[in-house]
C-alpha cells in the first residue's frame, strides 16, 4: 500500500459522518497528495490548502473538480504532498509520538496520577 500511495497523482478519502481510519494518515507519511471529505473527522488530521484539499462529501462534481486541480497542478500537488508528510510524522509517528504518549497514559493511569492531555 506505501508503495502504491508515494506514486499516486491524488488519494482520495471520503468519510461521513464520524469516522477517521489509517488511510488518510498513511497517504500523508507518503507525501501523497491529498483531497478529504470536508467532514469533521478529516479536518482533525489536515488543515486546507497547507495539507489538503476538501471537497463537499454530497458534491460529485466538486470532488471531481479537486481531483482535476491536482492532476493540474502538480507544483500543489507536490507542495500539499511534502507539507503533509511533515504534519503526519510531527504529530502521529508511532516511536516519537504516539508510543510515547500512550505510555505516558498507561503510567498515569497505573499509578493513580490524571491522564496526561494526550493532544
Amino acid at each position: 500500500m506505501r508503495d502504491l500511495l508515494r506514486v499516486t497523482s491524488a488519494h482520495v478519502y471520503l468519510s461521513y459522518p464520524f469516522f477517521l481510519s489509517y488511510s488518510p494518515v498513511e497517504a500523508m507519511s507518503c507525501a501523497a497528495p491529498l483531497l478529504l471529505s470536508d467532514t469533521p473527522p478529516c479536518r482533525e488530521v489536515a488543515e486546507e490548502d497547507r495539507h489538503t484539499l476538501f471537497a463537499d462529501f454530497f458534491s460529485p462534481e466538486d470532488i471531481a473538480d479537486k481531483v482535476i486541480r491536482l492532476l493540474r497542478e502538480p507544483e500543489l500537488a507536490r507542495k500539499l504532498g511534502a507539507a503533509a508528510r511533515e504534519h503526519a510524522l510531527a504529530h502521529y509517528d508511532f516511536e516519537k509520538v504516539c508510543l510515547p504518549r500512550w505510555q505516558a497514559l498507561i503510567e498515569a493511569l497505573a499509578s493513580g496520577r490524571p491522564a496526561p492531555e494526550l493532544r
